[in-house]
């Protein structure tokens, strides 16, 4: 794809979207109806240009998610614009989607005509569906499939990646073992005061 298709909103944006839809997973909703505005991160601006909802479409339409899993999209230009070559480096990652944290969103009038936006990872939130859709009732964009896949895709792949140092197994048989027996050694004391009784 060259670059001038690649920046053509009609390339990752739905051209229509139905009137009165409700929200669903792709969705870019504009303006962010939240306080808090996010991390204080280098690379991006802390303003928050609006959300876009990740919860699985087949969970929405089969009402099975209770909460609405989303993440803010902030605007991109800061990374466009820096001098620093470490973050115009960083900028090429997030376009090329191989980033560890942000993932570019297209460029479009209702976020930024000339650089877009990006997702920030550690950033996703949820909301009870009833609160998100009183929030949040009509979607302002939506990406075209299969960008959302690909987002959605990178997002669970960040989170089977979270460091978590788990104990060996046979530290845990052992921890098990010990339990096991301080439950025996009260069980005992407990007999015994009571037969001395």
């Amino acid at each position: 794809m060259d670059l001038e298709d690649y920046f053509n909103p009609l390339t990752f944006y739905e051209s229509e979207i139905k009137p009165d839809r409700k929200p669903t997973q792709g969705d870019i909703i504009i303006p962010f109806k939240g306080l808090y505005e996010g991390p204080e991160e280098k690379l991006i601006g802390k303003k928050i240009v609006g959300i876009i909802l990740l919860t699985n479409k087949c969970d929405i339409e089969n009402k099975r998610a209770k909460y609405f899993t989303f993440a803010p999209v902030y605007k991109a230009n800061r990374i466009v614009s820096a001098s620093n070559i470490n973050l115009i480096k960083n900028w090429r990652k997030i376009i090329k989607e191989n980033h560890e944290y942000l993932f570019f969103i297209p460029p479009h009038a209702e976020i930024d005509s000339n650089f877009g936006g990006v997702i920030y990872y550690q950033d996703i939130r949820s909301e009870k569906k009833e609160i998100f859709y009183e929030k949040y009732p009509k979607p302002t964009l939506t990406l075209k499939r299969p960008y959302i896949d690909r987002l959605c895709s990178r997002i669970a792949n960040f989170f089977s990646r979270i460091p978590i140092v788990h104990p060996e197994d046979n530290e845990i048989n052992f921890w098990i073992e010990e339990c096991t027996k301080k439950g025996d050694n009260i069980s005992e004391k407990s007999n015994n005061q009571n037969k001395s009784t």
